[in-house]
């Protein structure tokens, strides 16, 4: 049979189209990023790539985040293949988040297309707050900090409900991961109790299978985590029990229950941390990340607040009609859940990632943690979603109109990000640090937290700088202590007092013997 002839052809054909146009704004808002280091990279994403390097080299085996036993160290497995192929660099540590970010675009699409019923090109807008984003929030899509992987885990946790074995795999790797999976997972089961099939005794049992897989992963895990390199090469099998059972301490020391507090922290929260996200904030660029450009724009809250009102409108006039009249098994072959309920879902997980963060912790009312919440940008998707697909025409127009809207001022402020870069790119400080450490020599030495690591990094650890704070390699400890008395201390925004210490940008550097001494 000709392939042209097959109904499914075109539909497909059209969503691979729409696809391309989303990989091609992925990449757009994603150069600035990728190509430009100095833009956005500290040291936690440095340490991302150095575990990521040391696995390429077999020299460790990272299981969690260096220095903590929380968050899997999915991105160094997922990155040591590039460092293996095309050498160590922030460039080739974006790569994969930037390919992970391609599959989230196109999953998210075609499951709009699939499960929602909008046409590829009302997928395609809907999707739009994912793809264009303002600045911040692209450069957070492309971060070395487990961003993005929560939406992936988000996707696939939807289109795997029915399938127990796959569900609690992916929902105990995505969680150990990065915790926001579970905002996934409780939608899931929201729903389920909506539609009244969460007591089926099918579901139940799949939750069981489910369950088990989720608790199993856990477990191989947790038998693993001492033989895991916590701290870097050659750590495996020498870290205290107590060490290794830290991770509920640390879930407790940032679990915060204050009712009282809800209120102006959900006040903060759309005032800074949306209106970052979704571009009402207006201000400087440099508290995010190196530019000299003030961005955002303060009106951009009215065609969201438009886009609100037409998806109230929209499901308040009309009766869902994918709303069973009986728990029937045409809805538990999609796991307990139609197909239709995607966009509800997509707006639950943004909720929750609001919701709970405002509600559950104790750093709510800090600008440097917008990442906590970008699973929010799938609540303007969700309502768009919605109107696209029941809301009456003059509905879909308002829709149509208010993303468009929103988007317009989101891509002119990237375009601006990318002339700047372009044309007069800001200074790469810390990767001229490290070229002057060496070109005079230093092998050795110590520095603060997001000095040291990001140095370590930029030089591929030519240059070995261990930490004056928080300790997330202990080689590096170790080999600044065996050549001490060849060890140059840096300090930053330190004034240098003594004619024989060196002063580069915002660095002092002293032999560190003395330096110890004065401090």
């Amino acid at each position: 049979m000709d392939s042209a002839a097959h109904p499914l052809a075109r539909p497909r054909r059209r969503i691979a189209g729409v696809c391309l146009v989303a990989v091609a704004l992925v990449l757009f808002r994603s150069l600035v990023w990728t190509f430009w280091e100095q833009s956005d990279f500290d040291s936690d994403q440095a340490i991302s790539g150095l575990m990521a390097k040391h696995l390429a080299e077999l020299r460790a085996f990272p299981l969690m985040f260096y220095g903590q036993q929380y968050m899997l160290a999915v991105e160094a497995w997922l990155t040591a293949p590039f460092f293996a192929l095309f050498g160590v660099s922030v460039l080739t540590l974006r790569l994969p988040l930037i390919a992970i970010n391609i599959v989230v675009a196109c999953l998210l699409i075609a499951t709009l297309v699939r499960d929602a019923g909008l046409t590829p090109r009302a997928a395609l807008l809907a999707s739009l707050f994912f793809l264009v984003p303002p600045p911040v929030a692209a450069s957070r899509l492309v971060e070395a900090a487990s961003n993005i992987e929560s939406f992936l885990y988000v996707l696939l946790l939807w289109l795997t409900r029915a399938n127990p074995i796959a569900f609690g795999l992916i929902a105990g790797v995505g969680f150990l991961h990065r915790e926001f999976t579970a905002y996934a997972v409780s939608a899931i089961v929201l729903l389920e109790v909506l539609y009244g099939t969460f007591f089926s005794s099918i579901n139940l049992k799949g939750k069981a299978i489910a369950f088990a897989e989720f608790v199993g992963v856990g477990l191989v895990v947790r038998a693993l985590m001492n033989r895991g390199d916590l701290l870097g090469p050659g750590t495996a099998n020498t870290l205290p029990p107590e060490v290794l059972n830290s991770q509920p301490g640390f879930w407790l020391a940032h679990f915060c229950w204050n009712p009282s507090a809800l209120l102006p922290n959900l006040r903060w929260l759309v005032r800074e941390n949306l209106g970052v996200l979704l571009g009402w904030r207006v201000g400087p660029l440099s508290d995010y990340a190196r530019s000299t450009l003030t961005i955002g724009h303060a009106w951009v809250w009215v065609p969201v607040v438009a886009l609100v009102a037409a998806a109230a409108l929209a499901k308040g006039g009309r009766a869902p009609a994918d709303a069973p009249s009986a728990p029937g098994t045409s809805v538990l072959r999609h796991g307990g859940i139609p197909r239709t309920a995607f966009p509800a879902f997509l707006a639950i997980v943004g909720v929750q990632a609001i919701v709970v963060y405002a509600f559950m912790t104790c750093v709510v009312q800090d600008g440097t943690l917008v990442r906590f919440t970008l699973l929010g940008l799938l609540i303007p998707v969700a309502l768009t979603a919605m109107v696209l697909r029941s809301g009456a025409p003059v509905l879909q127009t308002i829709a149509v109109v208010a993303v468009l809207a929103w988007t317009a001022p989101s891509a002119t402020d990237n375009v601006r990000l990318l002339t700047e870069y372009v044309s007069r790119p800001p200074q790469a400080d810390y990767r001229n640090f490290a070229n002057f450490l060496e070109r005079e020599g230093v092998k050795y030495g110590r520095a603060p937290y997001w000095t040291a690591y990001q140095i370590d990094f930029l030089t591929n650890e030519r240059v070995i700088l261990g930490s004056f704070e928080k300790v997330r390699i202990n080689e590096y400890e170790d080999a600044v202590n065996r050549h001490a008395a060849q060890s140059t201390a840096v300090f930053i925004d330190d004034p240098c007092i003594d004619p024989g210490d060196v002063v580069f940008g915002r660095w002092c550097m002293m032999y560190f013997e003395r330096a110890r001494h004065v401090a």
